[in-house]
Order: C-alpha cells, then structure tokens, then sequence
C-alpha cells in the first residue's frame, strides 16, 4: 500500500512469466498495488473464444491488487475492437509498444510502433478515434534507436487521451543491458503531464530511492526482474532493510507457486476431467489463511496456505508431479537464487527432473547454509535454523542483461 513515503508499487508484464499464478503468488510475497497481464498478440484472426478464460481480474482484486490487461499489435482497428471489449469489464487496458523482441518488432508490434513517428501518429489518430478517451495507457520505451528521440515522442503521446504512460527507461536496442535511465524518465514525466509510471533496475529500497530522488515527478513504480530474483522486494522497501526469512518459509513458499501453478493453469482446466475450480476457491483459502497468519515472512502462513491448496489437488495425483510446473518453478528459481547466500547459488538444482529432486538438492543447500553460519558465529545453532537475508547482488545482474559473465 503506497504511503506518503512509499509511492505505488506493482508488478510488470513479462511475456511468459506474469500470468495468473505468477501475479497471485507474488502479491502474497509482496503486496503490490497493481499489476499489468503480459501482453495478448491480437490480430485480426484472433476470435475472443480464445483469450485465455482465467482473466479473473474480480478475484484477483480481492487480494488487494489492480490488474490491468496488456494488448499487443500492429493495427489500430484491431487493438480497438478488443480494448473496447475489455472496456466492458475493466476500468482501463494497457497497449504495448515497448516490446524489444526481435519477433515482435519484425510484425510490427511492441517497441516497432515508436520507429516512425509519423506512422505513429497515425496509428494514434485511428485509436483514439476508436477508444473512450482516459481508459488507455501505453507502455514504450525512450526510442527505437537512440533516447535522443523520446523528446519528439513525448511530445506526441501528449497530444492524445491517455490514462498514463509506463516508461521503461532504455532504448529498443539495449532491451535489458545497460542502466534504466531514470533522468529522462523524469524529464518525461515533466514534459507530457500525463500521470507517469516509471520502470527499470528496481532491484533494492536503495534503488528505489534513487529513482524517486531523480524522477521526482514519477509517482508510480513498475518493477520486473527485481520482484523475481527478490519476490519479497516490496516489503524491503517499505520497511527500508533486507528481508529475512527462514528456509522453512522459503520452501513453504516455493511449494505453494507450484501448486498455484497447477491449480491456475488454463490448460488444466481444460483438459483434466471433473477439475474445474474457479480462482475465487482458491482466492477463498488464501484469505483464510492471510486471516490467520497474516506475516508472508514467516512460515505458518505458507504451511497453512499449502496444506489447504494440497486438498485441492489431492483428487488428481497429476497436478502434483506436472513437468510443466516443476519447469516454472526452476525459471523462478533461476531468477531468486541470486539474491540468497552463496550457498544456495549451485545451479544443479536447475537440473532437476522431479519436484522431490528439487527440494532435495534445496535440503543440501540449506544445510551447507547452516554449516556456514555456524561457523561464522563459532556456536552451534542447536535445532534452529540459520535463517536467509534477500540482498541484491550486482554482481549477477549480467545473467539477465545478456552480457558476459561477472561472477
């Protein structure tokens, strides 16, 4: 909850990554604000009988969260006919044109609508001609090519009624290396007077801090990467110190995203016979146990949670054992383990081939954990655990940057 020290907070769209589960688990981490679907590629062909059914952004807001669905494409009309449709259900819908995939971009899509600006502006014209006015945000980045054209850009997204603008603060062709440049975040954010998200290299409460102090004018933050590699990131940063937890709760915790990742799951609704829960069932266990342990930081909240989403899926042994999810939970796992202790920074557990396997290789690494701050402290920890501080480390920031190695 933003507070007049803490602005709003929320979770970005990650194509493949931010889908129901992912948003769910994250706001019983964190506790955003709001949150963005990754984009929808519509094209003209794309019938409405195959948007993905579990947009159930009325369940998901009584976790205390605003979602808002992301379009993606090239055509005006297209993106219209189906914004209008969201319309109906939603207070606003988002259009993507910041996405820096080469796929993407070779269809015209994302961060290819920014290229010309005189094509934009007709893309523009036809839009807004189509759409209620203050109902759609847009989402880009500073250019196509170079930064030095986001001052002709801004100027001609503020000609038009948007409800706001997420600026990702690099170009097309950096996609993710280098640094967000949160200077001219800010310098947009005073140029087009248009409510203003800013999004990039939230990684820390100090990084935050930093982006505040620069972009004064930015009153709501979009973080991506930061909320996986550190999914209780939010709660660090409204309490201004690292979060720590004990291995127990952080097991808990990774066992219940892989049971909300079977029971959220589309397909499974789909395709597995007499399994048919509607989010709400499961949105009415959480709350249950948020009513009766309401700290996600310490473990009797997760062990209440995953008891509860275990009888769900006690019916059908497959939801348990999917590769599907366990392959979820090791790109989740791939992302958190470089802000844990050194010890639990051994990649082989990326190689499991069970959900048993994963949590045993995690076993050995809490262990090595214990034993190494049983050392440091020359004391025995007696049948306590040494518990695990989330910190940011740069030094693992090439690993989602496409860069080189640095550790």
């Amino acid at each position: 909850m933003a507070t007049d020290s803490t602005p709003e907070l929320g979770l970005a769209p990650m194509d493949g990554i931010t889908d129901l589960a992912m948003r769910v688990w994250i706001s019983l981490t964190s506790k955003p604000d709001f949150a963005f679907t990754p984009f929808f590629r519509v094209t003209a062909e794309f019938p409405f009988g195959r948007i993905p059914k579990l947009l159930w952004h009325g369940a998901e807001g009584r976790l205390g969260y605003r979602v808002r669905t992301q379009l993606m494409g090239s055509c005006p009309d297209t993106l219209a006919r189906f914004a209008v449709h969201f319309l109906e259900s939603q207070e606003a819908i988002d259009i993507n044109m910041g996405c820096p995939a080469p796929q993407v971009v070779g269809h015209k899509g994302g961060s290819a609508l920014i290229r010309c600006h005189l094509e934009l502006k007709h893309f523009m014209d036809r839009l807004f001609s189509l759409v209620p006015p203050d109902r759609v945000s847009i989402k880009t980045r500073l250019g196509f090519e170079s930064p030095d054209e986001f001052e002709d850009l801004a100027s001609l997204i503020a000609r038009y009624p948007i409800l706001e603008l997420s600026l990702h603060g690099r170009t097309r062709p950096q996609r993710y290396r280098g640094r967000s440049d949160w200077q001219r975040i800010g310098q947009a954010a005073a140029k087009i007077n248009k409510p203003m998200v800013g999004s990039g290299d939230i990684v820390s409460h100090l990084s935050l801090q930093h982006a505040m102090a620069t972009a004064p004018q930015v009153s709501r933050f979009m973080i991506g990467r930061g909320l996986l590699r550190n999914p209780w990131l939010i709660h660090e940063i409204r309490d201004g110190k690292p979060v720590s937890l004990s291995p127990t709760t952080l097991q808990a915790a990774l066992k219940v995203y892989l049971r909300l990742n079977a029971l959220l799951s589309p397909k499974k609704h789909s395709t597995q016979t007499g399994f048919d829960w509607h989010p709400n069932h499961i949105i009415d266990l959480i709350l249950e146990s948020q009513s009766l342990h309401p700290n996600s930081r310490q473990a009797d909240f997760w062990t209440s949670l995953l008891d509860k989403l275990n009888g769900m899926a006690s019916d059908n042994s497959n939801l348990n054992q999917s590769a599907v999810n366990l392959s979820r939970l090791k790109m989740l796992w791939s992302y958190l383990f470089t802000s844990l202790p050194v010890t639990f920074s051994d990649v082989s557990i990326l190689r499991s081939k069970s959900e048993d396997d994963f949590f045993g290789a995690f076993a050995a690494m809490v262990t090595k954990h214990n034993q190494s701050m049983q050392a440091e402290s020359s004391r025995s920890l007696g049948s306590q655990e040494a518990e695990v501080t989330l910190n940011h480390n740069p030094g693992w920031d090439w690993r989602f940057a496409g860069e080189a190695r640095t550790v």
